[in-house]
């Protein structure tokens, strides 16, 4: 089977190292070719070298389409999957005007809250774009429960092409990462350390964590925050500490392929999120055996948890709840995982994706 992968960039973040986790499994057993729509980013070279990377010398899609098309044209996909709102709106585009056969497969990563804060008639607009461009998919594929009833809330499409799974997240070898050596001055038994890993957004609400690790901070003196992402809030984010006087206490740091290691060295993982459409770093943070609070929003942290004694939730965007949450896990001694997070490996979800294609 030939399948194309259309992604936004290799950027960091949740949907584009689904595509590259999903692209880099199947390519054992079929061809597949990833067309990204800015080649920019540091998921690039997670590819393996099976798959095969579209590649054109100017940076702009527009400029770009006649060359696609005559790619796509040679190639003729038996599949595409979008794996984003914007690239799947492109896709629309690129369809319409290409005259593929193809089966599209659409996928939904994240809730519709970002929307709460456009202007009226922008969003309508931008909804209407969405119902248009979802109506040529055989199939979309939302990531949680929520991000399904987001989709039917909006009116995007109906119940019956939409189907819920979960993220791929876990590599077969994750394992061998948790112990790969990681040097920071704060991975050692004198410091407890919380980390956070995502965008530095006000979606991912790193505000109310740093807030809360100041009042933690005066009852614990040996607490250490770090913060693992970039985004348009990190000098924002930087100014606060600055102001809370916790320079010496809360720590920056770029997004790293191998997140394990410095999951497994943290004594907690906090997800303060106002939303997520699913929270694979949530997965990521279980696998590694660390002790987990996430917000209670919108989105799939709050199910990814139940059943694990070492997670606890807080009321979403509470400062008081999530300060309390903390204090409470700092003392649940970490215990071996029982429940067995199978459900999340890369190779039994890339199996539920082939077996839904096959029924459209």
């Amino acid at each position: 089977m030939k399948i194309l992968f259309l992604s936004p960039t290799f950027d960091v973040g949740g949907a584009e190292k689904v595509s590259i986790n999903l692209a880099n499994y199947l390519s054992k057993d079929h061809d597949i070719y990833f067309l990204p729509i800015s080649a920019r980013g540091k998921f690039r070279t997670s590819l393996n070298d099976k798959v095969k990377i579209l590649r054109y010398k100017n940076k702009k899609l527009r400029s770009n389409f006649f060359l696609i098309r005559k790619d796509l044209k040679k190639i003729k996909p038996d599949v595409i999957i979008s794996n984003y709102r914007t690239a799947n709106i492109i896709s629309f585009f690129l369809l319409l005007f290409l005259g593929l056969k193809s089966k599209v497969v659409f996928r939904e990563a994240n809730l519709f809250d970002d929307l709460k804060k456009i202007f009226f008639l922008k969003r309508s607009v931008y909804l209407l774009l969405l119902k248009i461009s979802y109506s040529i998919s055989n199939l979309v594929i939302a990531n949680s429960l929520d991000t399904k009833q987001d989709l039917l809330k909006h009116r995007i499409l109906s119940s019956k092409k939409i189907k819920v799974i979960q993220n791929p997240v876990l590599e077969e070898n994750y394992k061998s990462l948790l112990n790969k050596k990681i040097a920071h001055k704060w991975y050692n038994n004198k410091y407890q350390v919380i980390t956070n890993v995502g965008r530095l957004t006000d979606q991912k609400n790193q505000n109310i964590l740093i807030q809360s690790f100041k009042e933690l901070l005066k009852e614990r003196k040996n607490l250490r925050l770090i913060l693992i992402g970039s985004g348009i809030k990190k000098k924002e984010l930087k100014q606060i500490v600055v102001k809370c006087r916790l320079n010496n206490y809360v720590d920056f740091i770029p997004y790293t392929n191998n997140i394990y290691s410095h999951l497994s060295k943290s004594s907690i993982f906090v997800l303060s999120s106002k939303w997520e459409g699913f929270g694979n770093v949530v997965v990521e943070a279980l696998a590694s055996g660390t002790k987990v609070v996430v917000s209670n929003c919108k989105g799939g942290p709050k199910n990814i948890i139940k059943g694990f004694k070492q997670a606890k939730k807080f009321k979403n965007n509470s400062l008081n709840d999530l300060t309390k949450k903390i204090k409470e896990i700092l003392y649940v001694k970490n215990q071996p995982i029982k429940k067995k997070l199978n459900k999340y490996f890369i190779s039994y979800v890339a199996l539920k994706y082939l077996n839904e294609i096959k029924k459209i």
